[in-house]
């Protein structure tokens, strides 16, 4: 898979959310690809995706070009597969006792009203 072009990274840095849109579709696939081979289940990889999305979208800023976009979400895809692994399969979110992804989402709510993708997204995953 060829990395997406750096100008599409720098505007999505500028908060362009058409950018990030445009980052999201290119990777939603490997993301899912990796998260369903470590969790082996459809549910717990969709809700994997949503969160390395949404993990993704708030700490972009921290990107620092060393490694890939790609390498850079790989990381984060096994970082979110493993933790919701380690929580028996129904993934919990780091630092927020009984908070789901679900959860997560509705009080990120701003991020998936400003992005048009992932809220058909969250809807078509349940969340």
């Amino acid at each position: 898979m060829k990395d997406i072009d750096d100008d599409v990274i720098r505007r999505a840095l500028g908060h362009d959310t058409a950018a990030f849109e445009m980052i999201y579709r290119h990777y939603a696939g490997m993301v899912y690809r990796v998260a369903i081979r470590v969790t082996r289940s459809a549910e717990d990889a969709q809700e994997v995706t949503q969160q390395v999305f949404l993990s993704a979208h708030r700490h972009l800023g921290s990107f620092a070009g060393r490694s890939s976009l790609r390498t850079w979400l790989y990381r984060i895809t096994m970082n979110c597969s493993l933790n919701a692994i380690k929580e028996g399969g129904s993934m919990r979110c780091p630092g927020r006792k009984g908070s789901t992804p679900r959860t997560r989402a509705m009080t990120s709510g701003r991020i998936l009203k400003k992005n048009p993708a992932w809220t058909r997204s969250a809807a078509c995953w349940g969340i």
